[in-house]
Protein backbone atom coordinates (compact mmCIF):
# COMPACT_ATOMS: atom_id res chain seq x y z
CA UNK A 1 0.00 0.00 0.00
CA UNK A 2 2.79 2.54 0.78
CA UNK A 3 5.06 1.63 -2.02
CA UNK A 4 1.66 1.87 -4.32
CA UNK A 5 1.16 5.23 -3.06
CA UNK A 6 4.25 7.02 -3.56
CA UNK A 7 4.10 5.45 -6.98
CA UNK A 8 1.68 7.31 -7.41
CA UNK A 9 2.54 10.44 -6.41
CA UNK A 10 5.68 10.11 -8.18
CA UNK A 11 3.55 10.05 -11.16
CA UNK A 12 1.52 12.77 -10.73
CA UNK A 13 4.65 14.66 -9.86
CA UNK A 14 6.12 14.12 -12.98
CA UNK A 15 2.92 14.97 -14.93
CA UNK A 16 2.55 18.13 -13.25
CA UNK A 17 5.86 19.14 -14.62
CA UNK A 18 5.98 17.65 -17.63
CA UNK A 19 2.48 20.01 -18.31
CA UNK A 20 3.95 22.89 -16.12
CA UNK A 21 6.44 26.24 -15.72
CA UNK A 22 9.24 23.57 -14.77
CA UNK A 23 9.15 21.64 -18.59
CA UNK A 24 8.78 25.62 -20.20
CA UNK A 25 11.65 26.54 -18.96
CA UNK A 26 13.83 23.82 -20.14
CA UNK A 27 14.09 21.95 -16.35
CA UNK A 28 12.34 18.63 -16.16
CA UNK A 29 13.52 17.14 -12.29
CA UNK A 30 12.52 13.24 -12.06
CA UNK A 31 11.34 11.81 -8.73
CA UNK A 32 13.59 8.81 -8.62
CA UNK A 33 13.55 5.73 -6.26
CA UNK A 34 16.86 6.25 -4.19
CA UNK A 35 16.15 3.25 -1.69
CA UNK A 36 13.72 0.43 -1.09
CA UNK A 37 12.98 -0.64 2.30
CA UNK A 38 10.75 -4.09 2.60
CA UNK A 39 7.93 -3.11 0.69
CA UNK A 40 8.04 1.13 0.06
CA UNK A 41 10.21 3.00 -1.45
CA UNK A 42 11.65 6.10 -1.01
CA UNK A 43 11.85 9.05 -3.47
CA UNK A 44 14.44 11.73 -4.37
CA UNK A 45 11.87 14.43 -3.20
CA UNK A 46 11.52 12.94 0.21
CA UNK A 47 15.44 12.69 0.51
CA UNK A 48 16.11 16.08 -0.74
CA UNK A 49 13.02 17.11 2.36
CA UNK A 50 14.98 15.42 4.52
CA UNK A 51 18.27 16.88 4.09
CA UNK A 52 17.33 20.20 4.21
CA UNK A 53 15.43 19.55 7.79
CA UNK A 54 18.91 18.14 8.93
CA UNK A 55 20.38 20.81 8.00
CA UNK A 56 17.92 23.38 9.40
CA UNK A 57 18.33 21.34 12.25
CA UNK A 58 22.31 21.99 12.90
CA UNK A 59 22.02 25.56 12.32
CA UNK A 60 18.65 25.87 14.87
CA UNK A 61 21.57 24.33 17.51
CA UNK A 62 24.41 26.42 16.37
CA UNK A 63 26.40 23.22 14.89
CA UNK A 64 28.38 23.41 11.27
CA UNK A 65 26.54 21.32 8.98
CA UNK A 66 28.62 18.20 7.92
CA UNK A 67 29.64 17.41 4.38
CA UNK A 68 26.90 17.16 1.86
CA UNK A 69 27.11 13.29 1.57
CA UNK A 70 26.90 12.72 5.42
CA UNK A 71 24.54 14.82 5.48
CA UNK A 72 22.65 12.91 2.78
CA UNK A 73 23.78 9.44 4.11
CA UNK A 74 22.23 9.97 7.62
CA UNK A 75 18.79 11.58 6.35
CA UNK A 76 18.55 8.60 4.13
CA UNK A 77 19.23 5.94 6.75
CA UNK A 78 16.66 7.84 9.27
CA UNK A 79 13.67 7.69 6.33
CA UNK A 80 14.84 3.79 5.88
CA UNK A 81 14.30 2.97 9.28
CA UNK A 82 11.20 4.83 9.51
CA UNK A 83 9.58 3.69 6.59
CA UNK A 84 10.17 0.24 8.37
CA UNK A 85 8.49 1.58 11.08
CA UNK A 86 5.50 2.55 9.59
CA UNK A 87 5.44 -0.67 7.78
CA UNK A 88 4.82 -2.43 11.21
CA UNK A 89 2.15 -0.16 12.08
CA UNK A 90 -0.07 -0.57 9.05
CA UNK A 91 0.34 -4.43 9.04
CA UNK A 92 -0.96 -4.14 12.86
CA UNK A 93 -4.13 -1.87 11.75
CA UNK A 94 -1.92 1.23 13.89
CA UNK A 95 -3.16 4.98 12.49
CA UNK A 96 -4.39 8.03 13.64
CA UNK A 97 -7.55 9.99 12.68
CA UNK A 98 -7.88 13.86 11.88
CA UNK A 99 -9.11 14.27 14.97
CA UNK A 100 -6.26 12.37 16.99
CA UNK A 101 -3.95 14.53 15.15
CA UNK A 102 -5.80 17.58 15.97
CA UNK A 103 -5.25 16.91 19.56
CA UNK A 104 -1.78 15.60 19.68
CA UNK A 105 -0.97 19.27 17.58
CA UNK A 106 -2.94 21.01 20.53
CA UNK A 107 -1.28 19.16 23.59
CA UNK A 108 1.98 20.25 21.74
CA UNK A 109 1.44 23.74 21.52
CA UNK A 110 0.26 23.55 25.25
CA UNK A 111 3.52 22.11 26.60
CA UNK A 112 5.48 24.65 24.49
CA UNK A 113 3.25 27.43 25.96
CA UNK A 114 2.30 28.56 22.15
CA UNK A 115 -1.26 28.16 20.17
CA UNK A 116 -1.98 26.12 17.42
CA UNK A 117 -1.60 29.01 15.03
CA UNK A 118 1.57 30.40 16.02
CA UNK A 119 2.96 26.30 15.53
CA UNK A 120 1.68 25.95 12.10
CA UNK A 121 3.13 29.58 11.19
CA UNK A 122 6.55 28.49 12.17
CA UNK A 123 5.96 25.34 10.39
CA UNK A 124 5.46 27.30 7.30
CA UNK A 125 8.66 29.46 7.75
CA UNK A 126 10.44 26.20 7.57
CA UNK A 127 8.57 25.46 4.56
CA UNK A 128 6.05 22.85 5.94
CA UNK A 129 2.22 22.73 4.55
CA UNK A 130 0.07 22.61 7.21
CA UNK A 131 -0.85 18.62 5.31
CA UNK A 132 2.81 18.05 5.95
CA UNK A 133 3.07 19.17 8.99
CA UNK A 134 0.11 17.56 10.27
CA UNK A 135 1.55 14.12 8.57
CA UNK A 136 5.01 14.70 10.18
CA UNK A 137 3.16 14.24 13.34
CA UNK A 138 1.18 12.18 12.76
CA UNK A 139 4.42 9.47 11.63
CA UNK A 140 6.80 10.93 14.75
CA UNK A 141 3.83 9.94 17.48
CA UNK A 142 2.66 6.33 15.86
CA UNK A 143 6.99 5.51 15.29
CA UNK A 144 7.16 6.15 19.05
CA UNK A 145 3.63 4.71 19.87
CA UNK A 146 4.96 1.05 17.32
CA UNK A 147 8.77 1.48 19.27
CA UNK A 148 7.68 1.28 22.66
CA UNK A 149 4.85 -1.37 22.18
CA UNK A 150 7.72 -3.69 20.25
CA UNK A 151 10.15 -3.36 23.37
CA UNK A 152 8.18 -3.54 26.20
CA UNK A 153 8.18 -6.85 26.90
CA UNK A 154 11.57 -7.16 26.23
CA UNK A 155 11.61 -4.96 29.76
CA UNK A 156 11.94 -6.85 33.10
CA UNK A 157 11.69 -4.17 36.19
CA UNK A 158 11.55 -6.06 39.49
CA UNK A 159 9.65 -4.74 42.76
CA UNK A 160 13.39 -4.52 44.23
CA UNK A 161 14.63 -2.43 41.65
CA UNK A 162 11.71 -0.27 42.20
CA UNK A 163 11.60 0.12 45.54
CA UNK A 164 16.01 0.46 45.72
CA UNK A 165 15.35 3.55 43.42
CA UNK A 166 12.81 5.11 45.33
CA UNK A 167 14.40 5.13 48.79
CA UNK A 168 17.32 6.29 46.60
CA UNK A 169 15.48 9.30 45.18
CA UNK A 170 13.69 10.17 47.89
CA UNK A 171 16.82 10.55 50.47
CA UNK A 172 18.52 12.53 47.59
CA UNK A 173 15.58 14.30 46.49
CA UNK A 174 17.56 17.91 46.64
CA UNK A 175 20.81 16.71 45.10
CA UNK A 176 19.77 14.76 42.15
CA UNK A 177 22.30 15.33 39.10
CA UNK A 178 21.25 16.16 34.80
CA UNK A 179 23.38 15.50 32.85
CA UNK A 180 23.70 17.55 28.85
CA UNK A 181 25.19 14.72 27.14
CA UNK A 182 26.60 13.80 23.57
CA UNK A 183 27.57 10.38 22.28
CA UNK A 184 29.55 8.69 19.26
CA UNK A 185 28.31 4.98 19.01
CA UNK A 186 30.01 2.45 17.18
CA UNK A 187 28.30 -0.65 16.82
CA UNK A 188 30.51 -4.12 17.46
CA UNK A 189 28.59 -7.45 18.27
CA UNK A 190 29.91 -9.38 21.08
CA UNK A 191 30.66 -12.19 18.82
CA UNK A 192 32.57 -9.92 16.06
CA UNK A 193 35.57 -10.73 14.60
CA UNK A 194 39.10 -9.95 14.65
CA UNK A 195 38.89 -7.86 11.78
CA UNK A 196 36.01 -6.27 12.51
CA UNK A 197 37.12 -5.37 16.14
CA UNK A 198 40.29 -4.14 14.58
CA UNK A 199 37.75 -1.58 12.11
CA UNK A 200 35.87 -0.54 14.98
CA UNK A 201 39.02 0.50 17.10
CA UNK A 202 40.87 2.15 14.06
CA UNK A 203 37.37 4.28 13.66
CA UNK A 204 37.46 5.09 17.71
CA UNK A 205 40.99 5.98 16.89
CA UNK A 206 40.15 8.26 14.29
CA UNK A 207 37.15 10.09 15.91
CA UNK A 208 39.35 10.50 18.92
CA UNK A 209 42.27 12.43 16.99
CA UNK A 210 39.45 14.82 15.11
CA UNK A 211 37.85 15.46 18.28
CA UNK A 212 41.60 16.11 20.09
CA UNK A 213 42.27 18.21 17.04
CA UNK A 214 39.41 20.66 17.95
CA UNK A 215 36.37 19.09 15.55
CA UNK A 216 33.19 20.23 16.28
CA UNK A 217 31.55 16.94 18.36
CA UNK A 218 28.39 17.18 17.04
CA UNK A 219 29.70 16.88 13.17
CA UNK A 220 32.20 14.17 14.29
CA UNK A 221 28.80 12.48 15.73
CA UNK A 222 26.80 12.82 12.53
CA UNK A 223 30.05 11.27 10.32
CA UNK A 224 30.22 8.71 12.20
CA UNK A 225 28.11 7.50 14.80
CA UNK A 226 25.50 4.06 14.38
CA UNK A 227 23.10 5.61 16.83
CA UNK A 228 19.54 6.84 15.63
CA UNK A 229 21.04 10.35 17.54
CA UNK A 230 23.93 10.21 15.17
CA UNK A 231 21.55 12.24 12.98
CA UNK A 232 20.99 15.24 15.44
CA UNK A 233 24.54 15.12 15.96
CA UNK A 234 24.29 12.59 19.10
CA UNK A 235 22.83 15.08 21.28
CA UNK A 236 20.88 13.21 23.70
CA UNK A 237 19.31 16.09 25.60
CA UNK A 238 19.49 16.93 29.48
CA UNK A 239 18.64 13.48 31.27
CA UNK A 240 18.37 13.02 35.02
CA UNK A 241 21.54 11.02 36.25
CA UNK A 242 18.93 8.10 37.57
CA UNK A 243 17.86 7.70 34.05
CA UNK A 244 21.02 7.19 32.06
CA UNK A 245 21.91 3.84 30.71
CA UNK A 246 24.13 2.07 33.85
CA UNK A 247 27.21 2.21 31.67
CA UNK A 248 27.07 5.83 30.86
CA UNK A 249 26.23 6.79 34.44
CA UNK A 250 29.37 5.01 35.31
CA UNK A 251 31.17 7.01 32.81
CA UNK A 252 30.49 10.29 33.46
CA UNK A 253 30.31 10.36 37.07
CA UNK A 254 33.47 11.22 37.95
CA UNK A 255 33.93 13.70 35.49
CA UNK A 256 33.59 17.28 34.48
CA UNK A 257 31.16 19.67 32.17
CA UNK A 258 33.39 19.49 28.77
CA UNK A 259 34.91 16.00 29.21
CA UNK A 260 34.98 13.73 26.31
CA UNK A 261 34.46 10.45 28.04
CA UNK A 262 35.64 6.94 26.87
CA UNK A 263 35.41 4.40 24.31
CA UNK A 264 32.95 2.91 26.93
CA UNK A 265 32.54 -1.08 25.60
CA UNK A 266 29.35 -2.51 26.23
CA UNK A 267 27.44 -6.05 24.42
CA UNK A 268 26.48 -3.54 22.00
CA UNK A 269 29.46 -1.47 20.75
CA UNK A 270 31.72 1.44 22.35
CA UNK A 271 30.44 4.62 23.12
CA UNK A 272 32.25 7.49 23.12
CA UNK A 273 30.15 10.54 25.23
CA UNK A 274 30.87 14.23 25.69
CA UNK A 275 29.75 16.18 28.45
CA UNK A 276 27.96 18.92 27.33
CA UNK A 277 26.83 20.31 30.97
CA UNK A 278 25.57 18.94 34.13
CA UNK A 279 23.90 20.24 37.33
CA UNK A 280 21.01 19.74 39.93
CA UNK A 281 17.30 18.67 39.66
CA UNK A 282 14.83 19.12 41.58
CA UNK A 283 11.83 16.13 41.31
CA UNK A 284 8.52 16.99 39.94
CA UNK A 285 5.14 16.07 41.71
CA UNK A 286 4.26 12.99 40.61
CA UNK A 287 0.53 12.08 39.23
CA UNK A 288 -0.96 8.81 39.59
CA UNK A 289 -4.15 7.81 38.63
CA UNK A 290 -6.04 5.06 39.90
CA UNK A 291 -7.78 3.32 37.09
CA UNK A 292 -9.90 -0.27 35.94
CA UNK A 293 -10.38 -1.36 32.37
CA UNK A 294 -11.87 -3.59 30.35
CA UNK A 295 -9.99 -4.65 27.46
CA UNK A 296 -10.90 -6.49 24.23
CA UNK A 297 -9.02 -7.57 21.58
CA UNK A 298 -9.81 -7.93 18.20
CA UNK A 299 -9.26 -11.24 15.39
CA UNK A 300 -10.02 -11.81 11.76
CA UNK A 301 -13.53 -13.13 13.20
CA UNK A 302 -14.05 -10.23 15.84
CA UNK A 303 -13.39 -6.56 14.08
CA UNK A 304 -13.13 -3.58 15.20
CA UNK A 305 -16.97 -2.85 14.57
CA UNK A 306 -17.90 -6.08 16.48
CA UNK A 307 -15.59 -5.03 20.00
CA UNK A 308 -16.91 -1.61 19.96
CA UNK A 309 -20.50 -2.68 19.83
CA UNK A 310 -19.58 -5.22 22.37
CA UNK A 311 -18.15 -2.88 24.33
CA UNK A 312 -20.97 -0.12 24.14
CA UNK A 313 -23.27 -2.46 25.37
CA UNK A 314 -21.36 -3.43 28.51
CA UNK A 315 -21.31 0.38 29.19
CA UNK A 316 -24.73 0.67 28.92
CA UNK A 317 -25.73 -2.73 31.27
CA UNK A 318 -23.14 -0.87 33.97
CA UNK A 319 -24.32 3.02 33.70
CA UNK A 320 -27.85 1.18 33.98
CA UNK A 321 -27.05 -0.64 37.17
CA UNK A 322 -27.89 -3.95 35.71
CA UNK A 323 -24.29 -4.92 36.35
CA UNK A 324 -21.24 -3.75 38.26
CA UNK A 325 -17.70 -2.49 36.17
CA UNK A 326 -15.92 -5.43 38.21
CA UNK A 327 -18.15 -7.94 37.78
CA UNK A 328 -18.22 -7.07 33.96
CA UNK A 329 -14.43 -6.73 33.82
CA UNK A 330 -14.21 -10.38 35.70
CA UNK A 331 -16.48 -11.51 32.82
CA UNK A 332 -14.81 -10.21 29.46
CA UNK A 333 -11.81 -8.43 29.71
CA UNK A 334 -8.57 -9.94 27.79
CA UNK A 335 -6.29 -8.37 30.55
CA UNK A 336 -5.76 -11.34 32.36
CA UNK A 337 -2.84 -9.18 35.09
CA UNK A 338 -6.29 -7.21 36.36
CA UNK A 339 -8.88 -8.95 35.27
CA UNK A 340 -9.57 -11.14 38.39
CA UNK A 341 -9.61 -8.06 40.38
CA UNK A 342 -12.00 -6.21 38.06
CA UNK A 343 -9.72 -4.65 36.59
CA UNK A 344 -8.19 -2.34 38.98
CA UNK A 345 -5.05 -1.40 37.99
CA UNK A 346 -2.66 0.18 41.06
CA UNK A 347 -1.95 3.96 41.01
CA UNK A 348 0.32 4.66 38.21
CA UNK A 349 1.49 7.94 36.86
CA UNK A 350 -0.74 8.32 33.34
CA UNK A 351 2.47 8.62 31.07
CA UNK A 352 3.34 5.16 31.31
CA UNK A 353 0.27 4.19 29.52
CA UNK A 354 -0.83 4.12 25.73
CA UNK A 355 -1.31 7.80 24.27
CA UNK A 356 -4.88 6.77 23.42
CA UNK A 357 -5.44 5.27 26.50
CA UNK A 358 -3.92 8.01 28.77
CA UNK A 359 -5.98 10.59 26.49
CA UNK A 360 -9.08 8.43 27.22
CA UNK A 361 -8.84 8.70 31.40
CA UNK A 362 -7.82 12.42 30.93
CA UNK A 363 -10.98 13.05 30.04
CA UNK A 364 -12.86 11.62 33.17
CA UNK A 365 -13.64 12.75 36.24
CA UNK A 366 -13.36 10.29 39.34
CA UNK A 367 -16.17 7.34 39.10
CA UNK A 368 -16.73 8.26 35.24
CA UNK A 369 -16.98 5.27 32.32
CA UNK A 370 -15.16 5.96 29.12
CA UNK A 371 -17.12 5.30 25.46
CA UNK A 372 -15.32 2.42 24.13
CA UNK A 373 -12.16 3.56 22.88
CA UNK A 374 -9.12 1.73 20.44
CA UNK A 375 -5.52 1.84 21.73
CA UNK A 376 -3.04 -0.50 20.33
CA UNK A 377 -3.72 -3.16 22.79
CA UNK A 378 -7.06 -2.90 21.59
CA UNK A 379 -10.35 -1.86 22.50
CA UNK A 380 -10.75 -0.84 26.43
CA UNK A 381 -13.85 0.64 28.33
CA UNK A 382 -11.85 2.45 31.28
CA UNK A 383 -13.70 4.06 34.56
CA UNK A 384 -11.38 6.65 36.44
CA UNK A 385 -11.16 5.77 40.23
CA UNK A 386 -8.93 8.22 41.63
CA UNK A 387 -6.57 11.18 40.34
CA UNK A 388 -4.17 12.65 42.64
CA UNK A 389 -0.83 14.37 43.30
CA UNK A 390 1.44 13.06 45.52
CA UNK A 391 4.70 14.79 46.28
CA UNK A 392 6.28 12.99 49.14
CA UNK A 393 5.60 9.67 50.01
CA UNK A 394 7.40 6.27 49.07
CA UNK A 395 4.62 5.11 46.96
CA UNK A 396 5.06 8.57 44.68
CA UNK A 397 8.80 7.86 44.51
CA UNK A 398 7.69 4.52 43.32
CA UNK A 399 5.72 5.52 40.45
CA UNK A 400 8.39 8.03 39.84
CA UNK A 401 11.32 5.21 40.41
CA UNK A 402 9.33 2.51 38.05
CA UNK A 403 8.61 5.33 35.44
CA UNK A 404 12.65 6.26 35.34
CA UNK A 405 13.43 2.82 34.98
CA UNK A 406 11.50 2.04 32.45
CA UNK A 407 12.62 4.97 30.72
CA UNK A 408 16.45 4.10 30.73
CA UNK A 409 15.24 0.55 29.64
CA UNK A 410 13.01 1.76 26.76
CA UNK A 411 15.77 4.00 25.42
CA UNK A 412 18.28 1.52 25.40
CA UNK A 413 15.99 -1.08 23.98
CA UNK A 414 14.41 1.25 21.23
CA UNK A 415 18.06 2.19 19.85
CA UNK A 416 18.87 -1.89 19.61
CA UNK A 417 15.38 -2.81 18.27
CA UNK A 418 15.46 -0.20 15.26
CA UNK A 419 19.12 -1.22 14.38
CA UNK A 420 17.83 -5.23 14.75
CA UNK A 421 14.75 -3.96 12.17
CA UNK A 422 16.93 -2.08 9.82
CA UNK A 423 19.43 -5.59 10.09
CA UNK A 424 16.91 -7.74 8.81
CA UNK A 425 14.60 -6.05 6.48
CA UNK A 426 15.30 -5.64 2.66
CA UNK A 427 16.93 -2.63 2.34
CA UNK A 428 18.57 -1.49 -1.25
CA UNK A 429 20.25 1.59 -1.89
CA UNK A 430 20.25 3.04 -5.04
CA UNK A 431 23.11 6.01 -4.42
Amino acid sequence: MLKMKKLLAAAIVLGTLASGSAYAAGVMPVDRTVAVANNDIILESELAKAVVNLKRNFQKTGQEIPPEDVVRKSALERLIVNSLIMQLAEQNGITMTDSDIDRAISHMAALNHTTVPAMLAQAAREGFSEAEYRNEVKENIIIGEVTRNQVRSRINISDQEVEQLALMLKDNAAAMKSYHLGLIFIKLDPDATPAQTDAANRKVKQIKDELARGKVFANVAARFSDAPTGVNGGDLGTIPESQLPPHIADAVREHKKGDIVGPVRTDQGLSIIKIYDMGGMTPEPVEQVKVKHILLRTSIIFDDKAAEAKLAALRASIVNGDKSFDDVARSNSEDYSNSFNGGLMDWMNPEVFDPAFRDAIAALKPGEISKPFKSSFGWHLAELVGRKVDRDSLEAYKVKAREILFNRTIAEESERWQREIRDTSYVKIYE
